[in-house]
Order: structure tokens, then sequence, then C-alpha cells
């Protein structure tokens, strides 16, 4: 399963916070998933990607109770944590930039808090897509709230980009492979 993080509606489409809804949007079009359904807590489409079948999940709890909707389409579907993939916005990287993490603690982000919570584990695969902080005097939820300004759209298109093959390659090539070959300093398409 793979689950983009965000907030449902269009008042928080383009935000920092939907990075994951749009990337999770892109690779179901980029691998001709099957049409977005409402589901109980979200909207899923399912993709195959060289034999697997990929539930992809987009959360319409809001970000703070991502956990509830998580946790239950890992029962109704039949996923584990091992194959569990969240991808999420942090303020913790520069900004353009993808990390990915196997495990942890939530950072202060709190979809994954609620996520830890809600599956009674942190051992699940994060792609964490850098957002860069806010400058002195913007609170971190108005920022986060905020879309990328007009310099920033195209480094932003680019980061969604990248992390849609992130995900094949966790998915294809595992965790070790997918970290080597996406944590170097140039991370050009």
């Amino acid at each position: 399963m793979v689950a983009g993080l965000g907030n449902p509606g269009s008042k928080y489409a383009a935000t920092r916070h939907n990075i994951g809804f749009r990337v999770v949007e892109r690779f179901a079009s980029s691998h001709k998933a099957t049409p977005w359904q409402k589901w109980t807590l979200g909207h899923i489409a399912r993709v195959e990607l060289e034999g697997r079948v990929l539930v992809l999940l987009k959360p319409d709890t809001y970000m703070n109770h991502s956990g509830r909707a998580v946790n239950l389409a890992i029962a109704e579907f039949g996923c584990d944590i091992a194959g569990l993939i969240v991808v999420h916005d942090d303020l913790d990287i520069e900004f353009g930039a993808l990390r990915i993490k196997q495990g942890g603690g939530h950072g202060g982000h709190n979809g994954i808090r609620s996520i830890i919570e809600e599956v009674e584990t942190p051992d699940f695969l994060r792609i964490r897509l850098g957002v860069g902080r806010p400058n002195d005097g913007i609170e971190t939820a108005d920022y986060v709230l905020s879309g990328f300004a007009d310099h920033e759209s195209h480094r932003a298109q680019q980061l969604t980009a990248l992390a849609t093959k992130a995900i094949e390659e966790l998915v294809l090539q595992g965790p070790q492979r997918a970290m080597n070959r996406f944590h170097t300093v140039d991370q050009q398409l």
C-alpha cells in the first residue's frame, strides 16, 4: 500500500501539506491505475507494477487523523506494515530534496504520529519530501497550508516526479537500493 498524506478538499489541494496526495495521483496516472474510487475513509486506486498489485490511498480524515484511514485500509485490503509506504511533506528536509526512511519517530509530523498510534508501530517506510522551513515570523501551520511560490513550482513538480520513481524503486528493488539511489547529492530526474 502507498498512502499519500494530505487534507481533502480543493481548499488544500495546492498546499505544501498535500504533496503526498499529488505524488500518489501522479503515480496512479503514470502507471495506468484504476480510477480513484471513494472508500470508507478516503479514496483508493489500484495499480499493477511488474506483477505486484499496489493499493494507493488518499485519506479523507485530514492530516492529523491519517492513521485511522491507513489502519482500516491495511485491515480491509490485506496489506501488512512491511508493505506500507507513506509519502508526506517534511519541514526538516531542504526544499526539493527527498529522503527514504524505514521506521523511526514522527519528527513532529501529525500525520505520521497518527499512523504510528493507529498501527501501533513505527516500522513502515516513508518517502519524506522536503518542503523547507518557513521564514521567521511565519507560523508552521500557515506555511504548510500555503501553496508553493511561483519560483518554487517547477522544483515542486520535479520533486513529485522524483517521488514516483522512488515508489517504483522501493517496490521493485527494496529499501536499501532505493535509499542508495535517492540519497545522492544530485537528485536530478
